[in-house]
């Protein structure tokens, strides 16, 4: 017992990266030496990232196969409007190249959609114009009219025989006691879902979920942002009177191809097939964005987008502004954000008045006192609830995607996300964020600090959690 204790003692020591989970395994181990064992190799192993990387050895990485038409200085030079734009774009382009090995891509249209009603309506007509294939991936797909609505065009596409293949989130899936998952297989739709819960080692994970947000439609057109498939997301959706705002976007271009590897790549994780490489002509230019694709997740041994969003942080000139449902900025997120505000660029974090997960809004309040005195702004935005994920830098850098400003999704999920750097696009985010932030009511130090003791006190418990909120 005690050499098992010591091995694993010593495993942890080596493998886990952060000193304080390693300090704290090897500690359980030596206080607690069978106990802390078994439960170090049963719960703190990341299995997922081993499974992806013996999967990678069998079958190669669909990451870099676009390199070919990635995007070159004269792409940069046609988006940017000036010198100083010219080398903003060229620092986050240098960080994305070694953090992702994904390539930046020129020629490519973002267009934002507000709302269920735009979302949706746009995501069926395309459904309903498909010839080839449709793949559909999701955290959340509940609800009467979204799963009539959606279920009767993706079995329309099925019928015609388009390749339509739907992958849920094996935890998401059981929100609605798994009816969407019948409904779709009942209508001939190939369903699958990603680690699926259950007691064997690879259903232990349940923290580790997917929640990318990934529709493509014969890699000519495809969808991504934060946006659920729920109906919550449309104006008579009725959740217990619970209302959703969000963004998606609709993405034309080379970078759908970069959206349909990632999918190819987890269904092949989710179910052992492989999927062979699809050799597709370039694609038409739709527009001037130049756009990269950032997957993450516990399957990857950098965390890719994390260094992204602090690198483009210590790009901006003149004004970082942030969106994000959920807000508990790691150390890492939250000295970037101070440091631009230290030297003069205006931060500005928007977050919802109140949130569906009260724990996680009282870690929120505990966790912004010190970017409050440094001069960050923090504004609460009131109903109904805003499930938007947007960082913008400047004017003309947009990130946008599946992944929340919290630990969970910097570390936790398998998240989809995108940079672009386009003018128009940034333009039209500014645009939407001004009419949210004007009447946003501002968060100040002193009603933090003030606050009667009992509600710093449970802020402070909650922030405890913070890592798996």
């Amino acid at each position: 017992m005690t050499v098992f204790s010591g091995l694993t003692a010593l495993h942890a020591l080596f493998r886990k990266r952060s000193p304080r989970n390693a300090s704290a395994w090897v500690g359980i181990c030596i206080v607690f030496p069978l106990f802390g064992a078994l439960t170090y190799w049963l719960l703190a192993q990341n299995r997922i990232f081993y499974r992806a990387k013996r999967l990678r050895r069998r079958w190669p990485s669909r990451a870099t196969l676009d390199a070919s038409v990635a995007a070159e200085r004269g792409d940069l030079e046609a988006v940017a409007r000036s010198d100083e734009e010219l080398s903003q774009m060229a620092e986050i382009e240098r960080v994305g190249n070694a953090a992702t090995g994904m390539p930046l891509v020129p020629g490519n249209r973002v267009t934002p959609l507000e709302n269920g009603e735009a979302c949706y309506t746009r995501m069926i007509e395309r459904i309903d114009a498909a010839r080839e294939s449709i793949f559909l991936e999701t955290y959340l797909f509940d609800g009467p009219r979204v799963e009539a609505q959606f279920g009767a065009a993706l079995s329309r596409a099925a019928e015609r025989g388009v390749d339509v293949r739907v992958l849920l989130d094996g935890l998401g899936a059981l929100v609605d006691k798994g009816t969407t998952r019948k409904l779709l297989i009942s209508r001939g739709v190939r369903v699958e879902s990603f680690l699926q819960p259950s007691f064997t080692g690879r259903g232990l994970h349940l923290n580790l979920r997917n929640h990318r947000k990934i529709l493509t439609i014969d890699g000519e057109f495809g969808f991504t942002g934060g946006m659920n498939l729920r109906d919550v997301n449309l104006k008579s959706g009725d959740d217990d009177g619970w209302r959703v705002r969000d963004l998606h976007f609709e993405l034309e271009g080379q970078i759908v191809r970069g959206l349909e590897d990632v999918f190819l790549e987890d269904w092949q994780f989710a179910t052992g097939e492989e999927q062979p490489l699809r050799r597709r002509p370039e694609a038409a230019p739709a527009g001037r964005a130049l756009c990269r694709a950032v997957p993450d997740g516990p399957n990857e041994d950098f965390e890719s987008f994390k260094w992204i969003l602090i690198g483009a942080i210590g790009s901006a000139r003149t004004r970082v502004r942030l969106v994000s449902p959920y807000f508990i900025p790691t150390e890492d997120l939250e000295t970037a954000l101070v440091a631009a505000s230290l030297r003069g660029v205006e931060v500005q974090v928007l977050i919802p008045e109140t949130v569906d997960h009260k724990v996680t809004q009282w870690a929120t309040r505990a966790m912004v006192w010190q970017m409050l005195q440094r001069g960050v702004e923090v504004r609460l935005q009131p109903g109904p609830f805003a499930h938007t994920k947007l960082v913008l830098i400047d004017e003309i850098v947009s990130i946008v995607g599946s992944a929340n400003m919290d630990p969970r999704s910097l570390r936790l999920n398998f998240e989809f996300n995108l940079v672009v750097h386009d003018a128009e696009l940034a333009g039209q985010l500014n645009a939407l964020f001004e009419r949210d932030w004007e009447p946003a009511e501002p968060l100040t130090l002193s009603e933090l600090t003030e606050a009667p003791f009992w509600k710093r006190f449970r802020d402070n418990v909650a922030r405890l959690g913070a890592p798996y909120l």
